[in-house]
Formats: C-alpha cells, sequence, structure tokens
C-alpha cells in the first residue's frame, strides 16, 4: 500500500514550495498531520523553530529520530521515525487511526515553562 490516496502537500523542498508568515500559520492550522525535516537531522537536539510552530497549531507531528531529541519531546509527544519508509507506514496508520491524534500535539507545550 501506498499513501497516494491520502491528500497532502510538500511546502520548502525548493523555492517556488515556501511559505512563510500568516500563509504558514494557515496551512498548518488546516493541517492534520505534518513533518518536522530539517537539512541536519543528525545533530543532537538540533530543529529548527518550526517544531514549535507545528505543536502550537495542534497538528501531529512527524519528525526523525534526532539524536538526543527525545529528552525534548517524548515518543508520546511527537511521532519518531526512522527513514521514509517507517515515515509512510507511520502516516497510513496515523491517517486510519484517530484515536491516537488526540495525545499529540498542543499538549507538550504545557510543560514548556520560561527562563527569567
Amino acid at each position: 500500500k501506498d499513501i497516494s490516496s491520502i491528500k497532502f502537500q510538500i511546502y520548502g523542498d525548493d523555492k517556488k514550495s515556501l511559505i512563510f508568515g500568516q500563509n504558514f500559520l494557515d496551512v498548518i492550522s488546516k493541517s492534520k498531520m505534518t513533518i518536522n525535516y530539517s537539512r541536519y537531522n543528525d545533530i543532537s537536539l538540533y530543529s529548527s523553530d518550526r517544531i514549535i510552530q507545528l505543536l502550537a497549531q495542534g497538528t501531529l507531528v512527524f519528525c526523525p529520530k534526532i539524536p538526543d531529541f527525545d529528552e525534548l519531546f517524548t515518543d508520546e509527544e511527537l511521532v519518531y521515525f526512522n527513514d521514509f519508509n517507517d515515515l509512510k507506514e507511520k502516516i497510513k496508520f496515523y491517517n486510519q487511526n484517530a484515536s491516537p491524534l488526540l495525545t499529540k500535539g498542543i499538549e507538550p507545550l504545557s510543560r514548556i515553562s520560561y527562563l527569567e
């Protein structure tokens, strides 16, 4: 089975598909699932600030296994994937099983505290 039956759009893979500002937030707010994928996914604890924006909009976020990133977000808060095939399988699963979506999304942000 492939994911061709799932409606999706890809942004940011080339200069023509970049979106910013309110347009970016509008697209995320209409999305059920999002992927946090950076140019470098092998640097300990590294991610762009996109991760917070995706979570704040309440989407289910898929993220590659970034070294030590599970210290920031558990696998109860993000859906981690190993490679493209693993990502594809997890997208299919979560697209068909809506109930796990309820424990993802904005919940991780509730435990973040601010430094004074």
